[in-house]
């Protein structure tokens, strides 16, 4: 019987065809070093900013590459002016390695609930906005419930009380699944895990 891997949401099995690119990637990187290998790989490594950019409707120099999307929140909070009267606006399905984040960084987080079907009540999240609000952020597709949050709803809801807050949308499990374009979305700032691209 072959191994079943119901381990998904947090890391799901790569394609042997993505191993086999990355080992020969490190072989000529073990014959030649780091920076001729990237200048070998220059044409293949740019491609993935213009595909990203092409699947998610933003231009390649909007997109960073990092190591995972705990680290791209962590970078994002970190490189706010910190203002110990703001706060942010979270949903109670929002991953705990941000709400860590959060913490850590001493800011104040307003959390919307969201019930078992993942669904949350819109009069709730007004509520939550005031006018020390600086981000809105938004778990798109938990890897716990499964739910596809209305990510288009609640940006039009930001925008509408106030267009200077940053709506932020965790996308890791829904880039590549489901449709994601940032303009649509009205989203200033999404983090995304783009696994065997």
């Amino acid at each position: 019987m072959d191994y079943l891997n119901f381990n998904n949401a947090g890391s799901s099995r790569t394609f042997s065809s993505s191993n086999k690119a990355i080992i020969k990637y490190l072989e000529i990187e073990e014959k030649y070093g780091g920076y001729y290998c990237a200048d070998i790989y220059s044409d293949k490594l740019n491609k993935f900013y213009l595909n990203l950019s092409k699947l998610i409707d933003c231009k390649p120099s909007e997109i960073s590459f990092i190591a995972n999307t705990t680290l791209g929140f962590n970078l994002f909070i970190n490189s706010l002016k910190k203002n110990k009267n703001y706060n942010i606006v979270i949903f109670s399905n929002e991953y705990e390695s941000n709400i860590i984040c959060l913490r850590h960084n001493k800011i104040n987080f307003k959390v919307v609930r969201v019930d078992e079907d993942g669904n949350f009540d819109t009069n709730e999240l007004k509520s939550k906005i005031d006018n020390q609000t600086l981000i809105v952020n938004l778990c798109h597709i938990t890897s716990n419930i499964g739910n596809e949050n209305s990510a288009q709803e609640v940006g039009k809801i930001v925008k509408s009380i106030n267009p200077n807050i940053i709506y932020s949308i965790d996308a890791c499990q829904s880039v590549g699944h489901v449709n994601v374009n940032v303009k649509n979305l009205n989203v200033m700032f999404l983090s995304d895990l783009v696994e065997n691209f």
